[in-house]
């Protein structure tokens, strides 16, 4: 996500009517009072990216360790407690080791001990089982990371479900500016409720990657 695009938008959208709507067309040319506008827009940007960042793992790092045994229930894996997800499994060869793959499991269980596969048992912990290879197999995982400040050029890897909520923030906090104190009818209440309805339809959503695409929510969430 482009900064200086989300407030474009806001700016000539929801907030033209406002003091804050004056950005100029020219970001080389601004009148001292377009870009304290611009500023403060910028400012409120970064007070959402935090608020989301409170909730929700909207920022991922991958980090990664080689794995030279095999595991049981009693000697499980354990991610570094800063993980919020496993997100794949590689041998020597670059290939995929299978997770939660019922069929490999199955044919692991009927004999086939040549298999190797990863059976999780929760978010931050799971099993690699079978014929591990004497090389190891790589794991891979993702870690929230806080979010740096943002500038108007700046490009953030926010993913898309999340922009909505960010420029309802950003014109809740806009409006707020303009009106004061949120009283019930403000636009600044109003987009705030908007904001957090957003929020709550995030989380709905996540919820439901959790419980049916354990091991490929991450994509699915389409962060990158």
């Amino acid at each position: 996500m482009r900064v200086s695009t989300l407030i474009n938008y806001v700016a000539r959208g929801d907030l033209k009517q406002t003091a804050l709507g004056l950005i100029g067309s020219d970001p080389d040319n601004r009148t001292a009072q377009e870009q304290e506008n611009v500023d403060t827009i910028v400012d409120f940007v970064n007070q959402g990216i935090l608020e989301l960042h409170k909730r929700f793992p909207i920022l991922v790092k991958v980090e990664e360790f080689r794995l030279k045994r095999p595991s049981t229930v009693d000697d499980a894996v354990e991610l570094p407690n800063s993980a919020i997800e496993l997100a794949k499994v590689v041998d020597s060869k670059g290939e995929r080791v299978p997770v939660d793959d019922y069929h490999v499991e199955r044919e692991y269980e009927e004999g086939a001990f040549d298999k190797f596969y990863v059976k999780s048992l929760s978010v931050n912990s799971f099993l690699v089982l079978g014929n591990v290879p004497e090389t190891g197999v790589d794991v891979y995982f993702h870690c929230k990371t806080a979010p740096s400040e943002v500038r108007y050029s700046s490009n953030v890897p926010l993913p898309v479900i999340y922009e909505e909520a960010l420029r309802n923030y950003v014109c809740s906090r806009g409006f707020s500016t303009v009106e004061g104190a949120l009283q019930e009818g403000d636009k600044g209440l109003i987009y705030r409720n908007k904001f957090e309805d957003n929020c709550k339809q995030i989380e709905k959503n996540t919820h439901t990657f959790y419980e049916w695409s354990y091991p490929q929510r991450f994509y699915e969430r389409t962060f990158v």
